[in-house]
């Protein structure tokens, strides 16, 4: 499964900051980046082997 962490969407400029604090990478996610991660999953040979995963797409979140 994927696990996105929070994904820019026209927030507000404070909430957006005190995210982007929280997170190693500083900044929000933007769509493509999580898509990207189930098109991998979802259509790709390269992932045939994959299962019973959990992909965090989190800018780094869990790391911290």
């Amino acid at each position: 499964c994927i696990s996105p962490g929070g994904v820019f969407n026209n927030q507000g400029e404070e909430f957006v900051k005190n995210y982007s604090n929280k997170v190693p990478m500083k900044r929000m996610a933007e769509e493509h980046e999580i898509s990207g991660g189930v098109v991998f999953l979802a259509d790709s040979s390269m992932s045939s082997y994959i299962n019973g995963q959990n992909i965090a797409i989190d800018g780094g979140w869990v790391a911290w």
